[in-house]
């Protein structure tokens, strides 16, 4: 077998305080998987994210990121948070591009690639408004944009359209598996919705609370590409039945 995007070997973090927020988490991510963490708060979802990326360091245990450390493989990923942090001073365009200017890439290069990555989203006419002016779910495809521009082949999310309407976040959750589809990323996903974990997913991870464990991996044959009516199908329905009663146990 190929070498895992993303390998976690009974990986332990525990705060100087003593809190013991996950404890032996082993977790294989192949490449083109979509990955949803699913889980009570304060299971250590997003701590997991946050060692991934190396914005966080395991007290135990061992992370690989296509074979390297997470700090060796910062170039390979991208983290998008729940807030889209947007610089309100700076265009959509200059927000998108402030990466490549931080890294010194020439003018004609950055604005082609913001241009690009624009155009994947679907803001290519709002290259020039401020974050004041766009919609929430706008300010998340700029977010999303501006994860994008630095070409990943992995994308970490941390909850990105949980302070989205409900028909907002349905029409990102369906952009996002266009991009997916077209990217060919891996992708690690932080949600409390399990009908969004089901729809976008390949496999759920589901994990215990105090300390975060994996309790359950759960494969979802769903089929690709996934459309919006799958959100109206028996097969979805109880998808979301098994999942939910699966979380269920692990709250208890």
């Amino acid at each position: 077998m190929s070498v895992p995007e993303i390998a976690l070997n009974r990986v332990t973090k525990q705060y100087k305080t003593g809190t013991l927020a996950l404890e032996g988490v082993s977790l294989s991510v192949q490449r083109g998987e979509f990955v949803t963490l699913l889980g009570p708060s304060g299971c250590g979802k997003s701590t997991l994210l946050r060692m991934i990326s190396g914005l966080s360091t395991p007290t135990g245990g061992e992370i690989r990121v296509n074979g390297m450390t997470p700090g060796n493989a910062r170039e390979l990923m991208s983290f998008i948070f729940q807030d889209p942090t947007l610089m309100p001073w700076r265009t959509v365009a200059g927000n998108v591009g402030l990466s490549l200017e931080l890294e010194g890439a020439a003018r004609p290069l950055r604005a082609e690639r913001v241009s690009d990555v624009l155009g994947l989203v679907g803001l290519q006419h709002f290259a020039n408004r401020y974050p004041r002016e766009l919609s929430g779910g706008m300010k998340m495809r700029a977010s999303i944009a501006r994860a994008l521009v630095s070409r990943p082949r992995i994308l970490l999310m941390d909850e990105p359209f949980a302070a989205l309407d409900e028909m907002t976040r349905d029409r990102m959750n369906e952009q996002l598996l266009r991009l997916f589809e077209e990217q060919k990323w891996t992708v690690l996903f932080v949600t409390h919705s399990v009908a969004e974990a089901v729809f976008l997913s390949t496999r759920i991870v589901i994990l215990s609370a105090h300390p975060g464990r994996i309790a359950h991996d759960v494969a979802l044959n769903l089929g690709r590409p996934r459309e919006p009516h799958l959100r109206e199908s028996a097969a979805f329905e109880q998808a979301v039945i098994q999942i939910s009663r699966l979380l269920r146990g692990v709250q208890r």
